[in-house]
Order: structure tokens, then C-alpha cells, then sequence
């Protein structure tokens, strides 16, 4: 129920901030495209976290659910909500407190923060027992959900160089590659409830591929002008 209800309030608050942006004459930073985009990310997130998934009886779709959570819907949403439209997202009365908050984050404790995040909820029992009480696993949810919001507000902030985006996506793919290797390259299982080898295996691609797919579109849009700049200088 959570989730639903969490989705629903970010469907009245995107909602309500796409409809004051408009009425200020500003169509075109909040077109319908953009709509669409945190529709999609909100439709990931519940899709991820219905009984669709089976998150309890394979580590794979645990693993999907946890990126696809964590990272494909905050980029997505996030996306929508660049620029100004981010600010009318959030009611007047708290969005300067948002703001600050916003302001306040660097990449070095975005990625801290994120790193932690990951490596803490991966250690077999606190994993193991996150999937045996339903507070907990919400809990789990929520950090993944909340930690992936702050890297990906960095991540598509253009007031921050190309550089420095770029070095935060590199140590976000570098932090979920040391997981892979872990998962990909062992023989034996590390959780209890997922007995499985070859599932631990393929939970281990999952998070690879999703982040070649966030991550690695992101290093080609960022790096994408600088590339054409210097085939212009070779012509």
C-alpha cells in the first residue's frame, strides 16, 4: 500500500507544479513530453515493486527491482523535472527548505552516501533479514529510492561541469562493479534465501546492464558535444 500511496502523492505534487508552470505562460518547460517521462518513471516504479517481480524467490528480480527503484525511475522523473518545473513541484511553503537541501549536496557525499547505501543492504544478512520483516524491507526500499533521487538530482544538474557529473558516474558504475564481480565471478551463494548460483549470477548482469544503460547513455549525451567539436577540428 506504501508504494501506491507515495506514487499517488508524487502524481498530485508533479501534477499540481506542471499546471501553476503552465499558467505562467512557460509551456515550454513543461510540455507534455515531460509528463510522460515521470508518468513512465512512476509506472517502473510500481511495475518494480508489484508481485510481477518475483523478488523473493530469485535474487535476479530482487536485483532489478532494487535498480529499477534505485536508478532507471529517479533518472526518468528526474529528467521531467529539470529545470524550474522542479521548483513548482514542491508547494511554496516547503520548497525553499527542498531547495537548501538540494543546494546542500556535493558529489563527493551524493556518491559517499550512495556507495554506503549499496554496499550495507548487499551484506547477506541484513538482506536475509530485510525480506523476513516487511518494516525493514520498505525501509530498504526507501534508501534506495531516496539515495538514487540525490545522485541522479547531481547527475543531470548542468550548473555542475560535464566533468564532475562525469566523475560521479564513473565511481557510481565503478562502486556497482565491485558488487557484479562479487556476484558474477563466485561459486557458491552468499544469501540464504536464494540458493541459486547461477540466479546470484544473473542478478550480478542485471545491475551491469541497467547501469550500462543509465550511466552509460548519460557519459555519451554529456561527452557527445565535446566528440563533435573535436571530429570538427579533424575535418
Amino acid at each position: 500500500m506504501a508504494p501506491y500511496v507515495a506514487a499517488g502523492l508524487a502524481a498530485i505534487l508533479f501534477a499540481q507544479g506542471f499546471v501553476r508552470l503552465r499558467h505562467r505562460g512557460r509551456a515550454d518547460l513543461a510540455g507534455w513530453d515531460r509528463a510522460a517521462l515521470f508518468a513512465l518513471g512512476l509506472a517502473i516504479t510500481l511495475v518494480a515493486l508489484s508481485p510481477v517481480i518475483p523478488d523473493e524467490t530469485l535474487l535476479s528480480a530482487h536485483m532489478a527491482q532494487h535498480v529499477l527503484i534505485g536508478d532507471l525511475a529517479p533518472a526518468l522523473m528526474l529528467f521531467a523535472l529539470r529545470g524550474p518545473l522542479l521548483a513548482f513541484f514542491f508547494p511554496s511553503a516547503v520548497a525553499r527548505p527542498i531547495v537548501r537541501i538540494m543546494n546542500s549536496l556535493t558529489a563527493r557525499r551524493v556518491f559517499a552516501l550512495w556507495a554506503a547505501n549499496l554496499a550495507v543492504w548487499h551484506v547477506p544478512y541484513l538482506y536475509d533479514l530485510a525480506l523476513r520483516h516487511e518494516s525493514l524491507h520498505y525501509t530498504e526500499h526507501a534508501c534506495f529510492v531516496v539515495l538514487g533521487l540525490f545522485a541522479w538530482t547531481l547527475l543531470l544538474d548542468r550548473r555542475l561541469t560535464v566533468g564532475t557529473r562525469l566523475a560521479l558516474a564513473t565511481a557510481m558504475f565503478a562502486a556497482g562493479q565491485v558488487l557484479t564481480d562479487v556476484l558474477v565471478f563466485s561459486f557458491h551463494s552468499f544469501y540464504p534465501a536464494y540458493n541459486d548460483v547461477r540466479d546470484q549470477q544473473w542478478a550480478g548482469l542485471v545491475m551491469t546492464g541497467e547501469q550500462l544503460l543509465t550511466l552509460g547513455t548519460l557519459a555519451i549525451v554529456l561527452l557527445r558535444p565535446r566528440l563533435r567539436g573535436v571530429r570538427l577540428a579533424h575535418a
